[in-house]
């Protein structure tokens, strides 16, 4: 996998590619990966600028509405200013099991609110370009939210 593949895991669980769009049987994959884990917040963050988030999100928040037991609600906080950060972290808390919010982010580097968001929701999933992302890039965004906090990452062609 390029300048992803490294003899020392980033993350204990594996990286998935994702398809072309249109392929939808991946993303599924992924959410019940992600189901499989107790949370009401998952954020999901490029490794840096030119990793394109959207589609991600909206699939996963068609999967979680197609398969999941409670509400899937998609919440774009790119852009999010340290005014925005209580209203939004509060509502990572008030999720509750019947709920739940997937929140697309900026990357960490760009928006130190995001950082705050991330370290305030139940998971994050890394988003990472395939042949583009730098390894350094997810080792520093792995290790400013907490790896405990990490449930993976998925490359993006």
């Amino acid at each position: 996998m390029s300048m992803l593949a490294v003899n020392e895991p980033v993350f204990d669980e594996p990286l998935t590619v994702l398809p072309p769009p249109g392929d939808s049987t991946t993303i599924h994959r992924v959410w019940f990966a992600l189901a499989q884990k107790s949370w009401t917040s998952l954020v999901v963050v490029p490794t840096d600028r030119s990793v394109r988030t959207e589609g991600v999100v909206e699939s996963l928040a068609a999967a979680g509405q197609q398969h999941a037991e409670r509400t899937v609600r998609l919440v774009d906080a790119t852009g999010a200013q340290l005014r925005d950060y209580l209203r939004i972290a509060t509502s990572f808390r008030m999720s509750g099991a019947a709920n739940c919010m997937i929140v697309r982010l900026d990357p960490i580097a760009d928006n130190p609110t995001a950082l705050g968001l991330a370290r305030a929701a139940s998971l994050v999933l890394v988003v990472a370009r395939f042949g583009e992302s730098r390894l350094s890039s997810m080792r520093r965004l792995v290790e400013a939210v907490g790896r405990e906090r990490v449930a993976g990452c998925v490359v993006v062609p």
